[in-house]
């Protein structure tokens, strides 16, 4: 027996880092031209932009999982030699 859950939100995220799957936070919204294809729009700043902004997050989320690691594989290092 397979259930199937769905999550509805009745607010946006705030920020990127509240966001779940393709989610767009407050303020932000994807739109399509014909010319240029999607493009996404940040209404809090007024400004739009080709690229899409979860792309800028992820690579946030991965410099600082990397970081992590890092820093783990030092700490651990450490406590070997003791």
């Amino acid at each position: 027996l397979t259930k199937n859950v769905y999550c509805f939100r009745y607010t946006k995220p705030q920020t990127f880092a509240d966001c779940i799957g393709n989610e767009l936070p407050l303020g932000w919204e994807e739109a399509y031209d014909p010319q240029i294809g999607r493009y996404y729009i940040n209404h809090v700043n007024q400004v739009t932009q080709l690229e899409d902004p979860r792309l800028e997050w992820l690579s946030i989320q991965e410099a600082m999982l990397r970081e992590y690691l890092h820093t783990a594989q030092e700490a651990l290092e450490v406590s070997t030699l003791y």
